[in-house]
């Protein structure tokens, strides 16, 4: 983009990399989700979870939680409290996205709720 001279903002980040997630294309997912942070934009946690909920479906946990390592050292952190609330809302995520991103398992009570089947 920014060698047609076109400066990336915030919305063109997260709409490129949503849609290189939906076509399973994560390793440039990843890096446009680093250049966007990089220019100082932040993704919003549709656009997060969207990331790390594709890499632990098709790379696995440790590999997710090696991209959010990555985030987090370019300066990218969320809220506990805010990415559950999104989980919860948005769901059902894996409970895989919940061991990725929070470092601990989905609680019993959301599966009982019917947002996870087993785990």
């Amino acid at each position: 983009m920014q060698s047609n001279g076109v400066v990336p903002n915030v919305f063109s980040y997260q709409v490129l990399v949503r849609g290189l997630c939906s076509g399973k294309r994560l390793e440039d997912a990843y890096l446009f989700t680093i250049e966007m942070l990089e220019a100082g934009h932040s993704p919003n946690l549709a656009t997060f979870t969207g990331l790390v909920d594709g890499y632990c479906r098709e790379k696995g946990l440790e590999e997710a939680q090696t991209v959010i390592q990555a985030m987090r050292q370019k300066g990218y952190f969320v809220e506990e409290k805010a990415v559950r609330e999104y989980l919860d809302k948005k769901g059902p995520f894996l409970p895989l996205v919940w061991e990725a991103i929070l470092g601990k398992k989905a609680s019993k009570s959301l599966c009982s709720k019917g947002f996870f089947i087993s785990f």
